[in-house]
């Protein structure tokens, strides 16, 4: 009887440890990311090999070009403020372009199909 009454604690304290390091953790989550993690983003990545990339990376209000891989990561340089400008250009540029691209693209494959359909009941009549 005893050992089951020394089994129930154990087990009893062992959900209250795992309850208040899943607490702490949680807590100290918050803590280190008070800003939301927008402190440092990295913008754009290009693979470069198959465990290094290059990417443009924002920290704080600054940008630069980096050398990301497995072992280090490096910066290349720092982008001037008229390249961040030319670089954020091409990004608004470039998201508005892409969708009016795939809507056409769309369209016109969805009016290829209808064609085919039409063709195809044509000649089984």
């Amino acid at each position: 009887m005893e050992i089951i009454f020394l089994l129930v604690k154990m087990i009893v304290f062992l959900f209250v440890l795992l309850y208040g390091a899943n607490q702490l953790l949680r807590y100290l989550n918050n803590r280190t990311h008070q800003n939301g993690g927008k402190s440092l983003q990295v913008l754009e990545r290009i693979a470069v090999s198959k465990s290094s990339s290059i990417g443009i990376v924002k920290i704080l209000d600054k940008y630069y070009v980096m050398s990301l891989s497995e072992q280090t990561n490096e910066v290349i340089r720092e982008l001037t403020p008229e390249e961040v400008q030319k670089y954020r250009a091409s990004q608004q540029v470039s998201s508005e372009i892409v969708p009016k691209q795939f809507s056409q693209l769309i369209q016109k494959k969805t009016e290829q199909l209808a064609r085919r359909k039409r063709n195809s009941s044509n000649e089984e009549k």
